[in-house]
């Protein structure tokens, strides 16, 4: 049996509470949108959850997300990818 992959990137703060309870509520829709085509870009089709963000957060010029988000506030996002 395959076993899950746990992968951690610096990904925007604003960012946490849609990867963790789907609520959008925070996110304007170009923030959603951006959320969702990193997903897409980096996972796919994977199952993937989101099982902890960092309690330190910094200001960031560049981070993991940088094609769909500019500079701002981040966090360490781990991720837990698991078997197909």
């Amino acid at each position: 049996m395959a076993r899950f992959t746990i992968e951690t990137y610096e990904l925007p703060t604003f960012w946490a509470s849609y990867f963790v309870n789907a609520d959008t509520s925070g996110l304007d829709d170009k923030e959603q949108a951006a959320a969702d085509a990193w997903w897409a870009d980096t996972f796919g089709g994977l199952t993937v959850s989101c099982s902890d963000i960092s309690q330190e957060s910094w200001f960031a010029w560049r981070h993991d997300a940088d094609a769909f988000s500019l500079a701002c506030d981040v966090a360490s996002f781990t991720f837990v990818i698991h078997p197909r």
